[in-house]
Formats: C-alpha cells, structure tokens, sequence
C-alpha cells in the first residue's frame, strides 16, 4: 500500500499486524514512551506535547529500522524528551483540546448519572466519539510534523494540521473510520487495565498512527520491515 495505490477498508488488517509487528519488536522504546506519556498526563497542559513526540519518535524509529542511519538504543530513547522540547509549544492547543473534550465527557457522564437523562447519556456517547476523535487527530499531527522534518524552520499551525490531518482520514474514509474504531477499542482496554495502559497505551498508539499514515499518505508500511524479512 501507498500513496499512489487506492487504500480500502480491507487494508487496515494489514496495517494493524504490521503496527503489532512494530510493538513488538520496538518493545523497549514502547514502553519507554507510553511511561513518559503516562507521566505527562498529569500536568494536563503536557498531553498535547507528549502525544506529538511519541507519533514523531516511533515514526523516526519506524523509518531507520534496518538502516545504516540506525541510532543505538541510548540514542533513539533519547530522541522522546528532545521531541517534546521541540514540539511543546505545537502542543499546548492539542492539550487544550483533549482536556476539553474530556472534562465535557466527565461532565455529562455526571449529569446522566444524576438525572438519569436518556438525553445527556445521549450527549456523554457523543462527547466521548468527540475525545476518540481528538486523540486520534492530535496522532495524525504527530505524524505530519514528523513528515514536515525536524529542520523545518516554521511548524505548521494548529489549523493547518487538523485541515491535513481530516484530508488524509477523507482518502480512505472507511479505513480510517475503522482506524478509529480500533483507536477506541485500545483505549478503552488499556484503560481498564491500568498498568497495562502505562507501559504500552502511547506508544502502541503511535506505532498503529505511523503504520497507518504511512499507508495513507507514505510509500507503505511494509518499507519499514523489507530489511529485516530480507
């Protein structure tokens, strides 16, 4: 799959063992990223940043896998706090989102609690389609700040990346619906399963977000595993 081939709903299986594939051989960094992300939840005002640099750190080590530009392990673990350094200010808008949607999620979830409202149980359903699809576009910005370079000199805005980012979701809109889906199936897991969600949530997330932008919008996927089936 690529840029140059139609992408169908089908595709997305592929994608998804390709994502599982990359977890599961980059398990070190994984986890590394899903910890610090967890970490950075907290401040509320890092979400935005952290979930930019795990996107932009996993597509970094997706793209070197096999290659002579490979970094050793030291080096690419480094590579998640400098990201969240360069993409903090990028961020902050995304953070203000996520916490957004969330507290609008957490207030009607009280208010049908309280009420017992088939109309805000109603409004809770669509704020928390609203959060998955906040998460899943603050991913997708990951990605096209990634695909922008580090030695560009000005980020694109907000704005632009949320244009860019449902852009490349209309190429495939049924891929992508289905991107969405497993995004909420994740997230709703490893919420579940707390611990769980530390170690891997992030950047499991990442890693599906880079396959699936690389199939989208790149050469495909299966470029990052030529080496290693080689």
């Amino acid at each position: 799959m690529s840029a140059n081939a139609t992408v169908t709903a089908s595709d997305f299986w592929s994608s998804l063992r390709g994502a599982v594939r990359l977890v599961y051989d980059e398990v070190v960094p994984v986890s590394v990223i899903s910890l610090g992300t967890s970490l950075l939840l907290f401040p509320l005002v890092t979400i935005g940043p952290a979930c930019l640099a795990a996107v932009v750190t996993m597509s970094e080590i997706a793209h070197r896998r096999g290659s002579a530009s490979g970094r050793s392990e030291r080096e690419r673990l480094r590579s998640f706090p400098s990201a969240i350094r360069r993409y903090f200010r990028a961020g902050i808008p995304f953070s203000v989102l996520i916490v957004f949607t969330a507290l609008n999620l957490v207030t009607y979830v009280l208010l049908a609690s309280a009420n017992d409202s088939a109309v805000f149980w109603f409004g809770a359903a669509l704020a928390l389609y609203t959060l998955i699809i906040v998460v899943a576009l603050t991913f997708r910005a990951g990605s096209l700040l990634a695909d922008a370079g580090a030695d560009t000199d000005e980020l694109p805005g907000t704005r632009a990346l949320l244009a860019q980012g449902v852009d490349v979701w209309l190429q495939s809109p049924w891929y992508s619906a289905i991107h969405l889906l497993v995004v909420a199936f994740i997230l709703l897991v490893m919420v579940l399963l707390t611990p769980a969600a530390m170690v891997l949530l992030a950047g499991s997330l990442a890693a599906l977000e880079v396959v699936v932008y690389e199939d989208l919008a790149g050469d495909g996927a299966a470029t990052f595993f030529e080496e290693n089936d080689s």
